[in-house]
């Protein structure tokens, strides 16, 4: 018991020790799909969505930190498909999923300072739960013989329970640049989005996340 309050005390007195920031970032992520396989004619692009959210740094000492974050994210993916029927038409199917993300994020930080500026390595896992989302399907037919174009589109809501997976398992990696702004620091940060859960509610695909995000944001209490 006496070695157990002594690690306590050590612990807490340590802890205390920490600088504790508190921020706000916010950006833009490039977000796809990634299947194991894809059909004869379609391809996988990316989309953009939003990222933004609060985020706490617990430092350490002067090279390393903890960064715990609460994010809002919307990911998904853009896949086309395109089928021609020979000197008759060529129909173009383009399928973009759209998903809204809470994500938290926890991650370590490690880096040095370069005058008023520091420089950051970021890398940590991230659960997240999907809140809402949506499936929106254009078909573009080109008849080729009147040279005529028609179009249609339609929107459907995921259905979590059929379409795809709710909650999601991530690694991030990354890197941020601070500088000193006062009494708060401004920082940008880059990263990179793995996905470890396979989406997909079927047994013929696996289907994961990935993404490239930016951010920029503001520290407060540095």
């Amino acid at each position: 018991m006496r070695n157990i309050a002594v690690f306590a005390f050590l612990f807490v007195a340590h802890f205390s020790q920490a600088q504790f920031s508190i921020g706000v970032r916010g950006g833009i992520i490039n977000a796809s799909f990634n299947y194991s396989e894809l059909a004869a004619g379609q391809s996988s692009g990316e989309r953009l969505g939003l990222v933004g959210g609060l985020l706490a740094e617990y430092r350490f000492n002067e090279g390393f930190a903890i960064q715990p974050e609460v994010n809002y994210v919307q990911r998904g993916d853009k896949k086309t498909a395109l089928f021609t029927l020979p000197f008759i038409s060529n129909i173009e199917t383009t399928n973009e999923v759209r998903i809204n993300y809470l994500e938290i994020p926890v991650m370590l930080k490690g880096g040095f300072k370069i005058g008023p500026a520091r420089l950051d390595l970021l890398a940590g896992p991230s659960l997240s739960l999907a809140m809402s989302g949506t499936d929106k399907t254009k078909i573009v037919t080109t008849n080729l013989i009147t040279n005529t174009t028609s179009e249609d589109s339609y929107t459907n809501d995921l259905d979590f329970e059929q379409d795809i997976q709710k909650s999601d398992v991530n690694l991030q990696g990354g890197a941020m640049l601070s500088f000193a702004l006062g009494g708060s620091r401004f920082f940008v940060d880059g990263r990179y989005i793995y996905g470890l859960t396979n989406l997909s509610k079927t047994d013929d695909v696996e289907i994961t996340n990935r993404g490239i995000s930016l951010t920029a944001g503001l520290f407060f209490g540095f």
